[in-house]
């Protein structure tokens, strides 16, 4: 019997209890967080709902992400109207990435051009 080999996860492969996800418009995102249901263990719970593209509501939603203890927001934007809604959640101490239908995905580390 050979020794088996050990590979880590790469980032991309990592598993997270709690997220978000806001497919972003020009003026509203569609918002829709992941979570452990609280009544059922090992059940998920799915919450949609619309958030206002505006400063104040998104930074509401982002302490509100917190608060609920969201470890990864994504964003999917096919324009630039995804700008408010990545830098109001990060601020707000939140891990945010965006990903595009046309593209891979992003980091703040690779944003599109």
């Amino acid at each position: 019997m050979s020794r088996p080999q050990v590979i880590d996860d790469q980032e991309h492969e990592r598993i997270y209890e709690r997220v978000a996800a806001i497919d972003v418009a020009k003026d509203t995102g569609m918002v829709c967080t992941r979570t452990p249901h609280p009544a059922r263990t090992g059940a998920r719970r799915a919450t949609v709902w619309t958030v206002q593209a505006r400063m104040g509501t998104v930074r509401a939603l982002g302490r509100q992400l917190a608060r609920e203890g969201i470890e990864i927001v994504t964003l999917e934007s096919t324009s630039d109207y995804w700008r408010i809604w990545f830098f109001v959640l990060e601020a707000c101490g939140l891990a945010v990435q965006l990903v595009s239908p046309k593209r891979t995905s992003w980091t703040r580390s690779g944003w599109p051009g």
